[in-house]
C-alpha cells in the first residue's frame, strides 16, 4: 500500500466524505482560472483514490450543474466540466477563509538547526 493510500484510508475511514462537497473543493482547487476545465476522466480517477465510485461522481456532477455550479462541454463521449459564473463567485469567496495566509513579519529570519542539536542554553 502506497503512503498516500494509507493517508487516505485513515482520513476517509470513520467518515467518508460527501461527494458534493469533495467535486465543489476539487473546482475550487483546479477549476478557478479563467477558462479552466476538468476532464470527466480526471474527476472519476481523482475521486475512486479517495474511494468514491464513478455512479456517486455521476450524480453529483448532475446536481452541481442542476444548481448552476458547473457547465459542461461534450467533446465526443468525453465530458469536461469547469465553472460556471455562480460556482466561480462562490469559490473565490470561500477561497480567503480556506487558503488565507498569515501575513510574516517584513523582517523573517530562518533558522536550521543540525538533527539531534543541542538546544541547552550555554
Amino acid at each position: 500500500m502506497s503512503s498516500l493510500q494509507a493517508v487516505l484510508d485513515r482520513l476517509v475511514k470513520d467518515n467518508p466524505p460527501r461527494v458534493w462537497s469533495l467535486l465543489v473543493t476539487i473546482f475550487g482547487v483546479l477549476g478557478q482560472s479563467p477558462g479552466a476545465e476538468i476532464s470527466g476522466t480526471v474527476l472519476n480517477r481523482i475521486m475512486m483514490i479517495i474511494g468514491i465510485k464513478p455512479e456517486a461522481t455521476r450524480v453529483a456532477l448532475h446536481r452541481l450543474k442542476k444548481d448552476g455550479w458547473i457547465a459542461i462541454r461534450k467533446d465526443g463521449r468525453k465530458s469536461h466540466y469547469r465553472l460556471r459564473t455562480f460556482g466561480q463567485e462562490q469559490a473565490a469567496l470561500a477561497s480567503p477563509r480556506i487558503y488565507h495566509l498569515v501575513p510574516l513579519p517584513e523582517v523573517a529570519r530562518l533558522v536550521i538547526l543540525p538533527r539531534h542539536a543541542d538546544l541547552a542554553p550555554d
